[in-house]
Formats: C-alpha cells, sequence, structure tokens
C-alpha cells in the first residue's frame, strides 16, 4: 500500500564552467571547485481504493568551494565607472591607487589598460535549500464501467538565486503553485480540464544586466494561471 525512497548524494565538481551575461555579453570562467550533497525522499501511498496520495522533498546544500573570477554586479560595475572618474577623472589603469569596488576587481592589460572585471564569490549558495511537491489522485468507478478522475498537486521551492554573479537583486523569494485536474475516462478516451497554477503565482524565470543600461537589471516572469481542456482518443 505504500512505498518510500531515499537517496543521499555528495558531489565535487572540478574546472566547473559558468556563464554570466553582464549586460553587453557573457562573461565565461571556470570555477575552482563546487560542492554539492543533499538528501532526496519520495513516498507513495495508497490510502483507499479509491485514493492515492505522494509527496516527494529534497534538501541541497551546494555552494562554491572556489570562484574567485564571477562576473560583477551590475552595482559593482557602476562603482568601478564611478571611482575611475573620481581618481582620475577617466577610466582605472593599472597605476591607480584604488582598482576594486564594492568587492569587484578590475583587471588589465600588459599595457596597463583595463580589461573586464571580476569577483569572488567563493563560498557562494548554489540553488534553494529544499523543494518538493505533494500530491493527491481520487478515481472511482461509474456504473457504465467508465471512470471519473479528480487530482490535486502542490509543488514548492525555497528562494533562490538565478544568475551567475549571485546578484542580491536576482533573487526569486520561496513560493508554492497549486495544479488541478478532473475529468472521466473509459478504456481507450479521456476528456479533462485542467488549471495550472490556479493561484496565480508571478515568479521569475531568470534574469540578467540589461544591454546598453548600466546598473539596471530584467527578469522573465514564468507563466501565470493557466485553464484548459484536453480530449484524447486512442485507436
Amino acid at each position: 500500500a505504500m512505498t518510500f525512497n531515499w537517496a543521499y548524494f555528495n558531489s565535487e565538481y572540478k574546472d566547473q564552467q559558468v556563464s554570466t551575461f553582464v549586460g553587453l555579453g557573457f562573461v565565461v570562467t571556470n570555477a575552482a571547485s563546487s560542492d554539492i550533497q543533499g538528501l532526496e525522499m519520495d513516498m507513495a501511498w495508497q490510502a483507499t481504493d479509491r485514493l492515492r496520495l505522494g509527496a516527494n522533498v529534497a534538501f541541497l546544500d551546494a555552494e562554491y568551494g572556489e570562484f574567485k573570477g564571477a562576473g560583477c554586479t551590475a552595482a559593482q560595475a557602476s562603482a568601478l565607472i564611478a571611482l575611475g572618474k573620481l581618481e582620475t577623472g577617466g577610466k582605472l589603469t593599472s597605476a591607480s591607487p584604488v582598482t576594486s569596488a564594492l568587492g569587484c576587481q578590475q583587471k588589465f592589460l600588459a599595457d596597463g589598460k583595463a580589461s573586464g572585471s571580476s569577483q569572488d564569490v567563493s563560498g557562494s549558495q548554489l540553488g534553494g535549500d529544499y523543494n518538493g511537491s505533494l500530491t493527491a489522485d481520487y478515481v472511482a468507478p461509474m456504473q457504465n464501467g467508465d471512470s471519473w478522475f479528480v487530482s490535486v498537486d502542490v509543488s514548492f521551492t525555497d528562494s533562490f538565486l538565478y544568475t551567475g554573479d549571485m546578484d542580491p537583486v536576482a533573487s526569486q523569494a520561496g513560493f508554492e503553485k497549486v495544479n488541478v485536474r478532473a475529468g472521466v475516462r473509459g478504456e481507450n478516451w479521456n476528456l479533462m480540464v485542467f488549471g495550472r497554477n490556479v493561484t496565480d503565482e508571478i515568479t521569475r524565470a531568470g534574469g540578467a544586466d540589461l544591454p546598453l543600461a548600466l546598473g539596471s537589471h530584467f527578469s522573465y516572469m514564468e507563466p501565470g494561471s493557466i485553464w484548459g481542456a484536453r480530449a484524447s482518443y486512442s485507436f
């Protein structure tokens, strides 16, 4: 009537390539290492002849073990430009007395001219601390041999950062989303109505620094509530 599974994992990645969009291009560097460990559990329970319940949850502990060449945030890049204007009235050079701002270090070419920047995000967290879902499926027979069904599932996740520069602006708070389905089905046909994200949670799917607008940031969103119907027939 019930199954329960669990798995523990512990992984270490070396020379992991990370790409971060910083407004006008991508900063692609190798993180020296990242350490990921976690615990996953899932359960399915046939509570009654008609009701089946399920749950799964994953706990994650992941961070960059060492990553000194990460792209800088929009705020850090703006601070470097302001520093250059403050110190030299122009751009920073290798001869400037101060060449870092807000943790972002200006890089230089062999001739002393500025060329890119980076920050040290060693020890920064990767992903959220947990995520999972709860499900309930109810199926009941009809007198003609067909059946009707109702299903509900709730997915949830902890807060997380979605850009490689660990910009606190690029943070999605923890959330829950609810999906529902109901319908009737026979031996070779199915009629169903459904709703996804029925509570209309508005969440970010990702984002980056805004091109040609220094210090700005944009996000693109996941869909809000979706309602629909589906009919299928198998020949």
